[in-house]
């Protein structure tokens, strides 16, 4: 579903790893590196490289948000966290659980992703939609939370 922003910043970063359960046919694409994780897997943290990222963006399930902490981790002091979350995460006490406290020399970013009205009802946002979401999250450094389609809920 990212692989629309990961096509955008290859060529923007000296270096790319993409971390997902099947990263390789991307990342051979793109000249990045691959790691296979799989975020169901108990000890899927100890996969993980020590650190050296400037940048970390990571959609997790519920299941899985026990590796955020350890993503941000990886980065170095005054990296960024960009973090993508449902439209329910529009409430900060339903973010609250999904978001552990990132480090304090970290700048965590967040894309909550909601849908598009349709003359029958709404629509999810296409793959496309998602990876120019994180790409405006990527050039707006500045802004602590973007929405990309109608959530349905205020901030």
């Amino acid at each position: 579903m990212l692989a629309g922003a990961a096509k955008w910043l290859a060529p923007r970063c000296a270096s790319l790893t993409l971390v997902a359960r099947r990263p390789q046919r991307l990342a051979d694409e793109l000249g990045a590196i691959a790691l296979p994780l799989d975020w169901s897997v108990p000890d899927a943290d100890a996969r993980l490289p020590d650190s050296g990222f400037d940048m970390v963006i990571s959609w997790l399930h519920r299941d899985g948000i026990w590796l955020a902490r350890p993503l941000e981790d990886l980065l170095v002091s005054g990296g960024r966290s960009i973090r993508i979350h449902g439209s329910a995460s529009m409430n900060r006490e339903i973010r609250a659980q999904t978001d552990p406290d990132p480090r304090a020399d970290v700048k965590r970013q967040t894309v909550v992703l909601g849908w598009h009205e349709t003359g029958s009802g709404k629509r999810w946002l296409s793959n496309e939609e998602i990876s120019k979401g994180v790409i405006s999250a990527i050039r707006q450094s500045d802004k602590e939370t973007l929405v990309v389609g109608n959530t349905g809920l205020v901030e």
